[in-house]
């Protein structure tokens, strides 16, 4: 960087205090400003009031410092022509001039009874003050700090507006409320955040419910296009779902995600009428539940692998849910009602043959196509392809027999692959074998080349499943 500037101003009193001007102007020097002072640079015959006003108008002179003395205080009250006879001072006028922030006032000296010299039209000013030998370090340190625009203390990055300043008004305030009180008390780590996690989630699931549907006799198009109409509506609550997941990632706190995540614990509520509210229900009429949940918890993984937050991905993949009696009419044995993530969707039948009836196309998989055109803003649909392929090795690894077979495999060309192809990087690699429980480069071979799964053959209806090495070749996995 280029060496600052400045301009000393001073009155010529005495010898004494003339010297002591000096070695401050050198220690300047010695410290990297480049300090110009009449004793070095006016040369003999020029006009000290002119080569004065030369230096407060110089553009490559950053700062001016005003050593106040009686001298300096008296002759700028007096207003007595910039220069006298013996002084060099910067009067009113010449201050008036320039950028009042070009001015250091710089106390050298206080009167009998203590106070600062200073004139009067620099007494607002906030000074620096080497008058007072305690104090001299400290406030030679704030010069210099102000001299390089060094503050100790810095004005903290301006950040950008909170997203819901911005966001559409809608019925949900009580959703948005407590939302941001949430996100406060993580941005704060404070005392109330399982408090509000738990009111969150308490609001979250009032608000799905309101979006159950009765199938009155409707033909499958006409009720189709309600439950595709409602499951677009429920965009909203998938946002402000994984935006707190989005916090909880930066906040790092795997308590706090657990109690979060265990909002997943009986979604199967959602797949089947409300307790004696009829005895009469077809299943499509929760398509708009089935297809949010899809949604939703692929979006939510591919959110913990863009913040390859590999801790939270062990919680989410490996965590079993006992779930409550699903007809809540008899009594189940403990080992039906144990699930884990990948269990929790449910199959749709109507909104996919809505969606090509409506669109006037044959998609393979509607339903994906559905997805694909809502993304969630934080991630991609890349992103949204890898996630579940993800949830497919996971399964193969925890059930041989029991396989999740991917939703998006026929999109298997518009993936990047970025997640996996990262695993040649040994950091990368290490964090995903041990989300599958495993220790090492074999046994994480082992289990993918076991047999259950001819990844050759296989054919699922939507496409092939592509195999974890024809992404990566098991010689690069963890070699970086």
């Amino acid at each position: 960087m280029e060496p600052p500037k400045v301009f000393i101003s001073y009155a010529w009193t005495n010898a004494t205090y003339e010297a002591e001007v000096l070695s401050i102007a050198e220690r300047l020097r010695n410290d990297g400003v480049d300090a110009i002072i009449d004793k070095w640079d006016l040369a003999v015959g020029q006009d000290k009031y002119k080569f004065m006003e030369k230096m407060v108008s110089d553009t490559s002179i950053s700062h001016v410092l005003l050593m106040l003395n009686k001298e300096y205080q008296s002759k700028a009250n007096e207003r007595s022509g910039g220069v006298g006879t013996e002084t060099q001072i910067i009067n009113k006028d010449i201050y008036d001039k320039a950028e009042q922030i070009k001015f250091i006032p710089v106390i050298m000296e206080r009167d009998e009874n203590g106070n600062e010299c200073i004139p009067i039209f620099l007494r607002n000013r906030i000074y620096i003050d080497l008058s007072i030998d305690d104090k001299r370090t400290q406030e030679y340190e704030k010069l210099l700090r102000i001299i390089f625009n060094r503050p100790q203390t810095r004005k903290p990055v301006l950040g950008k507006p909170p997203e819901f300043l911005f966001e559409e008004t809608n019925n949900n305030s009580d959703l948005n409320n407590i939302e941001r009180e949430l996100i406060i008390e993580l941005e704060r780590n404070g005392k109330l955040i399982k408090i509000k996690i738990n009111q969150y989630l308490e609001i979250f699931n009032e608000k799905l419910d309101d979006c159950r549907l009765r199938n009155l006799g409707e033909d499958d198009t006409v009720f189709g296009k309600k439950l595709y109409e409602k499951f677009i509506e429920m965009k909203i609550y998938r946002d402000s779902f994984l935006k707190i997941i989005k916090y909880l990632i930066i906040n790092g706190n795997p308590d706090h995600y657990k109690d979060f995540y265990n909002f997943y614990h009986n979604i199967e509520v959602y797949y089947y009428p409300k307790k004696n509210t009829h005895s009469r229900w077809n299943s499509n009429e929760y398509d708009n539940f089935s297809l949010f949940f899809i949604e939703l918890i692929l979006s939510h993984i591919a959110l913990l692998m863009h913040y390859d937050s590999t801790e939270f991905l062990k919680i989410s993949l490996n965590h079993t849910f006992i779930n409550d009696i699903k007809h809540e009419t008899i009594y189940e044995p403990l080992e039906t009602r144990l699930s884990t993530i990948y269990d929790k969707f449910n199959e749709t039948r109507t909104i996919g043959w809505y969606y090509n009836y409506f669109s006037g196309s044959n998609y393979a998989s509607p339903l994906v196509e559905v997805i694909k055109a809502q993304v969630y803003s934080e991630i991609t649909f890349s992103e949204l392809i890898e996630a579940d392929l993800l949830l497919h090795y996971f399964r193969l690894n925890k059930n041989q027999n029991e396989q999740y077979y991917p939703y998006f495999s026929f999109y298997r060309s518009q993936c990047k692959y970025e997640y996996f192809s990262n695993l040649i990087y040994i950091n990368k690699f290490n964090n995903f074998i041990s989300i599958f429980n495993l220790k090492n480069k074999e046994d994480l071979i082992n289990f993918l080349n076991n047999g259950n799964f001819d990844y050759k053959s296989a054919r699922y209806y939507l496409g092939s499943v592509p195999s974890l090495t024809s992404i990566v070749s098991e010689e690069l996995l963890g070699t970086r």
